[in-house]
């Protein structure tokens, strides 16, 4: 089996969706779901670093 990279559109359809779910899940949780400090990496930034 091979795992090829993603292309960068999908990369950049990916980041577009999650982008919306979290615009999502941020309005329906209200200022309880608010981070108590902002990441300084993005979630694709650190998995990459694993």
């Amino acid at each position: 089996m091979k795992i090829l990279a993603p292309s960068p559109k999908l990369m950049t359809d990916m980041q577009q969706v999650g982008g919306i779910m979290l615009a999502d899940w941020q309005k329906a949780a209200g200022p309880e779901g608010e981070p108590s400090s902002k990441p300084t990496t993005s979630p694709v930034q650190r998995s990459k670093a694993c």
